[in-house]
């Protein structure tokens, strides 16, 4: 057992394992509740919202002085349920830029990026599935575990 952790690749495998664990509790908690941790800044905001079984980053920028950015502390984490969120209006049900009108927007895959104006606010983001993060990290850690390196000198 003492010569499982030896060599970087079984570390590399196990650190990409976890990392595969905690996003699927993250997927798996995204079904039904909404979790959103908010940085906020003078002119600027930065989320990290995880919801329907999608992690989306956004920065929102005031454009004008009259635009106002959420009341809140510097760092404020928040935690509720999907279906309140969208009954008042904290969350949109369906497509996120709806009603934005848009500077930019990429979606592929299930993933998008764009850049919105709304209320006076620049708001840029982007989203992908957790299945997306959650497959990859899983097959590398899997790769990186049980494949045993070559021998050195053996032809």
């Amino acid at each position: 057992m003492h010569t499982f952790s030896q060599g970087w690749r079984r570390k590399a495998g196990c650190a990409t394992l976890v990392m595969a664990c905690v996003l699927t509790a993250m997927w798996v908690r995204s079904t039904r509740k909404l979790d959103f941790i908010t940085i906020t800044t003078e002119a600027t905001e930065y989320e990290l919202k995880s919801f329907t079984s999608e992690l989306w980053a956004f920065k929102t920028t005031r454009l004008t002085t009259d635009a106002t950015l959420r009341p809140s502390p510097l760092l404020q984490w928040h935690s509720g349920s999907v279906l309140e969120a969208i009954k008042t209006g904290n969350l949109r049900d369906g497509d996120i830029w709806e009603g934005c009108e848009m500077d930019w927007r990429w979606d592929w895959a299930g993933m998008n990026v764009g850049s919105a104006k709304e209320f006076g606010l620049q708001i840029n983001g982007c989203g992908c599935p957790y299945s997306i993060l959650v497959i990859p990290l899983t097959l590398l850690s899997a790769y990186l575990i049980l494949w045993k390196p070559r021998k050195q000198g053996m032809i």
